[in-house]
């Protein structure tokens, strides 16, 4: 490590640059090849075990799965495998988008259905708990856990839960006009800090529609068609209790086919990120030699964890030795591009960015899109809030109101919130939360706020 703290201390202050970025580019490229085939390895064998224990796995994914093993197979023969995982990974990605989709339409009617519980299946242990709240202690409490902590992001974040939680009773128009203060913070920001914003938005209003384009998704799709001609206000108890079971077990099917897609997709960008390591290797560590032996077993469809008793501890040491050297990629990259193009580095250095992306924790990310670091102006905000605006009146304008007030409520979880002071906080609670009408909604919020209050609570003294 002494040495490569050296090397980019003298790149850092442009010594002997013609000599230093090639050897940075070598220590990076054999640092790569032994993380991306360490971190392969682990997921490989992880989805491996999935697909043979989770009765999830139907014809649709285990075809992927098998696919994904193809290109891991043609990847170990030596074989250029760049364009066929670019394909799968694409993909695996639209279909991802489908389930991201699905999710946020049903967590509209989730938020609908649970503060309907107590109506349609009253318990009279829980009604009782929430008639012996006493609301002043109840309030202080609250207060407490709310703003009482000295660390302002906690406090900002726990504000906007409970923008989220508490009854809503605002105008369509109030909300819009909240989005559009949200949005003109952006003004003089970066575009694509923009526009993830704005897909945040839509995603928690449920404008956001795709689909995932596999039979798996079908039952799921059909349930979201049901739940759209469903009477949210009138509803019998037995309707209520027949939604409320196949929601909880749609979400529980959504769950497991995501956490088989991102299984899926961590193989993929493994796979991409060690073609493009190779293409530029200079050696073969003794780990990247064990990595391989154990890939090849798993891609004879072998399940035998013996061979990853020699990786113990080893990953550790990638990540670090990976950590301090990309913290000057994109610099290096941008600094010295006229330099890295003239030795015929630019685009291994490319490559390396790729690799840094496709082994993060954003196993989506889109590695074609330029960064847009074109700033925002008011003009730009008018056009986005306009069309903004637009998509939500048509929404909302034939919604039913619990659905309305739900996504009213998911929305402002994610905006900034707008309170002067604790005064107003109180009153927001006191108006919105215990002056509602509605006795189930009221109590479900209660116990949630109690719950959250209560978890906090026992993490501080543990």
């Amino acid at each position: 490590m002494n040495e490569i703290r050296k090397l980019i201390k003298n790149i850092d202050r442009g010594i002997a640059l013609r000599k230093n970025l090639p050897e940075y580019g070598r220590v990076l490229s054999d640092t790569y090849l032994d993380y991306a085939a360490i971190e392969l390895t682990f997921s490989a064998y992880m989805l491996s075990e999935i697909v043979v224990e989770d009765s999830i796995v139907s014809e649709v994914e285990r075809d992927l799965y098998d696919q994904v093993v193809a290109q891991l197979r043609a990847l170990l023969e030596g074989e250029s495998v760049i364009e066929e995982i670019t394909k799968l990974r694409a993909q695996i990605t639209t279909i991802m988008d489908g389930f991201t989709s699905y999710t946020d339409q049903l967590v509209g009617y989730e938020y609908v259905l649970k503060r309907k519980k107590l109506k349609h299946q009253p318990e009279d242990d829980v009604i009782a708990e929430v008639k012996r709240m006493n609301e002043e202690e109840f309030l202080q409490n609250l207060m407490a856990y709310l703003v009482g902590n000295r660390d302002q992001s906690i406090v900002r974040d726990r504000l906007q839960m409970l923008m989220g939680q508490i009854p809503v009773h605002m105008t369509k128009q109030k909300l819009l006009e909240k989005v559009k203060e949200a949005l003109s913070l952006y003004q003089g920001s970066d575009k694509v800090s923009l526009d993830n914003f704005v897909y945040m938005i839509r995603s928690s209003a449920m404008l956001h529609k795709a689909k995932a384009g596999v039979a798996s998704a079908e039952h799921i799709e059909a349930f979201i068609e049901q739940l759209a001609t469903v009477d949210l206000v009138e509803m019998t108890d037995e309707r209520y209790g027949e939604l409320a079971k196949e929601l909880e077990e749609v979400t529980e099917e959504i769950v497991a086919l995501t956490d088989y897609y991102f299984a899926l997709q961590k193989v993929v960008n493994g796979i991409y990120a060690l073609a493009l390591a190779r293409k530029n290797q200079t050696k073969e560590s003794s780990l990247y030699v064990d990595c391989k032996e154990i890939l090849w077993n798993i891609a004879k469809g072998g399940l035998d964890d013996s061979g990853l008793v020699k990786l113990e501890g080893k990953i550790e040491n990638c990540v670090e030795k990976c950590g301090y050297l990309e913290a000057v990629l994109y610099e290096v990259t941008n600094s010295y591009r006229d330099l890295l193009q003239e030795l015929g580095l630019l685009e291994m250095f490319g490559e390396y960015e790729a690799i840094s992306s496709l082994l993060s924790d954003s196993l989506f990310i889109d590695l074609e899109k330029v960064q847009d670091d074109t700033e925002v102006d008011a003009e730009m905000i008018k056009k986005i809030y306009a069309e903004l605006s637009d998509e939500m009146s048509k929404m909302f304008a034939g919604m039913q109101r619990p659905l309305r007030k739900a996504i009213m409520a998911t929305v402002l979880e994610k905006l900034p919130v707008d309170f002067s002071n604790t005064s107003q906080i109180e009153e927001y609670i006191r108006t919105n939360l215990f002056g509602c009408q509605d006795f189930s909604e009221k109590s479900v919020v209660l116990l949630e706020l109690q719950e959250q209050m209560t978890e906090a609570s026992e993490w501080r003294s543990e």
